[in-house]
């Protein structure tokens, strides 16, 4: 096992085997197991495995399996695997990734982009596909949200990430949610649909988080801010 740390941003890194092949005509590959990544605050980092391939005159591929990411408490994307390919001036990493949440597997969101570390900077297109709630049934239980399997949500978000000031824009849609609490009706509360686009900006600095516009429509009632 091999501990990393990155004491400018307080980041711990620790891996727990890997391997390495090198043969003549062949690519080189290198695969690393049982990452652990834990930042500040909340955010944290897993992966089963990170196999890095590299053939002469390309730029390496890096294939992720069984990857688990929390950004804060209650935030966390889970089953991620797919590719992240540098570029040869290794200013820039490309990303094509798909996973689930809390704990979910399945196929749930995809995420395709790229990041350019030297930069601190991001874009990145997020899209959840079209699923029913079921699939997240062990995050729903013991909440309001009842017969998930009628109740399908669907979202994209376009993310522009800087060390300053980020963007971003994007829509979501859920169709014949199902809903139960006191608080709301005497008697559960059927086949809610409702739509929303949002667009703003989160400036790290100021610790703040602006929404410059949003459109939402519930029923066929329509209303949004600027």
């Amino acid at each position: 096992e091999a501990a990393i740390v990155d004491e400018v941003t307080g980041t711990l890194s620790t891996i727990g085997d890997g391997d390495a092949t090198m043969a003549a005509g062949q690519p080189a590959r290198l695969t690393l197991r049982t990452l652990d990544v834990h930042g500040r605050g909340d955010v944290r980092g897993q992966l089963a495995a990170i196999t890095i391939e590299r053939t002469a005159g390309a730029p390496p591929t890096l294939q992720l399996e069984g990857g688990a990411g929390q950004l804060w408490a209650g935030l966390a994307f889970t089953g991620i695997h797919g590719t992240v390919t540098p570029q040869l001036d290794g200013a820039r990493y490309d990303l094509d990734l798909t996973g689930g949440y809390g704990g979910v597997e399945g196929d749930l969101w995809t995420a395709k982009g790229h990041v350019e570390p030297p930069s601190g900077s991001a874009v990145v297109d997020l899209v959840a596909k079209r699923f029913t709630l079921d699939r997240l049934a062990p995050i729903l239980a013991g909440t309001a949200v009842i017969e998930p399997e009628r109740t399908s949500v669907d979202a994209d978000f376009h993310l522009e990430v800087a060390r300053q000031v980020s963007t971003f824009r994007g829509g979501f849609h859920v169709s014949d949610l199902n809903v139960t609490h006191p608080l709301v009706a005497d008697k559960p509360v059927r086949a809610l649909d409702f739509a929303g686009g949002i667009a703003g900006t989160l400036d790290r600095a100021a610790h703040s988080l602006t929404l410059a516009r949003g459109e939402f429509v519930t029923g066929e009632m329509p209303f949004s801010f600027t």
